[in-house]
């Protein structure tokens, strides 16, 4: 009998334990509310962006930036 005894204390100190912790964490989300709502500023404006923006971003040598700067230079030079 001494060991179902032990299993039920146990699993009342476990139940103890979480429910320790979880108001624990209760009580500290009015201070964490700032920071998640930084958080959300941050990541809001970010994720609609991206979803704003084109698949394929390109890039300088894409457009072929370097032709056109040889063009003008030899253009200037006549």
């Amino acid at each position: 009998m001494a060991a179902g005894k032990g299993n039920l204390e146990r699993t009342r100190r476990g139940i103890r334990t979480i429910f320790f912790m979880l108001t624990m964490v209760a009580a500290l989300l009015p201070f964490l509310a700032p920071l998640l709502v930084a958080i959300r500023d941050i990541l809001v404006p970010s994720i609609l962006v991206s979803s704003f923006t084109p698949v394929r971003c390109y890039s300088y040598i894409d457009r072929a930036f370097d032709g056109y700067w040889l063009d003008t230079n030899q253009k200037k030079m006549r």
